[in-house]
């Protein structure tokens, strides 16, 4: 005798219990099943739907039945809309909204370093519209560009690509800047500092004007580097090397010898976590937590497992990453 799959036996058993097939009557018709099974049970309620919508059977006694059968009636114990709304504490929408309406946009909230770096990119910007000022008031005193930028948060938020792009000129013309990376940042910080005074991000138009004018022609112009730093990974053995060097052939003298016990953890956390310094710097005693495990095979030592709480790393929506 063959054998039968596994999962067909068991579709055998749950439908016709452990004697297998149900037995058939003298006249060779199947005996009827005393439990129908689940796809026929669920077209059957499907067909009684259908009918009691069509035939208009979905009043009060129809959903009485069908929370009956559910073992949930949201409306027991007589309870109505009417008395549900009550207990809800009222709200004064208009008022709210009104508040809300006088608040105005909500802007971004970034840390004091990156509200410094946009100050000095202001600065830089106000610097600018006051140079070409005066140039263009000895070259073309009537031009109508004087007027526009002789206010230079209005001459920001008029978001002009060709103002944008002569600005950029300028500051890398009079600043060290030697990369295309960092003529990138002052962009992407100038761009912030435009979604803070306009109070809206900028169209996506100057964007992807200025994304593709900065290494097609900033960048030939002024032979900016445009190479990527190239970002080593740190492995186990630079670990031990560097620990090495630390402990065994450094000639550093200290101001202390506790510091020097300090630094060993650091080049340890530094090398595992892949953290800025500044995060690891700023590290005390209560943001750190030993966890201890039972180990997977006996008689090995317990596994120990240390939790970091880090605080100063970088900021997403606002907030700080922990």
């Amino acid at each position: 005798m063959v054998g039968l799959p596994r999962r067909f036996a068991q579709r055998q058993t749950l439908r016709h219990g452990r004697g297998g097939a149900p037995p058939t009557l003298p006249n060779g018709e199947e005996q009827p099943r005393v439990c129908e099974s689940r796809v026929k049970l669920k077209r059957r309620n499907r067909a009684r739907k259908s009918n009691s919508t069509h035939d208009g059977n979905s009043g009060p006694d129809f959903d009485s039945e069908v929370a009956k059968d559910s073992g949930y009636n949201s409306l027991s114990d007589g309870e109505s809309d009417s008395e549900s709304d009550a207990d809800i504490e009222p709200m004064d929408v208009e008022r709210m909204m009104r508040e809300f309406e006088e608040e105005g946009v909500t802007l971004s909230n970034p840390c004091k370093e990156t509200k410094a770096t946009m100050e000095v990119e202001l600065e830089k910007w106000e610097e600018f519209c006051d140079f070409t000022v005066r140039q263009l008031k000895k070259q073309n005193p009537g031009s109508p560009l004087i007027r526009i930028l002789q206010n230079p948060h209005a001459a920001l938020r008029g978001c002009q690509p060709s103002l944008f792009k002569t600005y950029l000129f300028w500051r890398v013309k009079h600043s060290r800047i030697k990369k295309e990376s960092s003529a990138i940042t002052r962009w992407k910080i100038l761009s912030m500092v435009y979604a803070q005074l306009a109070e809206e991000y900028m169209k996506e138009s100057v964007l992807y004007d200025m994304r593709n004018w900065i290494p097609q022609v900033l960048t030939p112009a002024f032979g900016l580097d445009d190479s990527e730093k190239e970002k080593s990974g740190l492995f186990v053995e630079d670990l031990c090397r560097l620990q090495n060097a630390h402990w065994v052939r450094d000639t550093e003298v200290f101001a202390h010898e506790r510091l020097r016990v300090q630094l060993s953890p650091f080049l340890a956390l530094a090398g595992c976590t892949a953290t800025r310094p500044k995060a690891l710097v700023g590290l005390r005693y209560e943001d750190i937590e030993f966890q201890l495990f039972p180990p997977r095979v006996k008689g090995r030592p317990p596994i120990v497992i240390m939790k970091l709480n880090l605080k100063r790393v970088k900021r997403s929506g606002g907030k700080r990453k922990r």
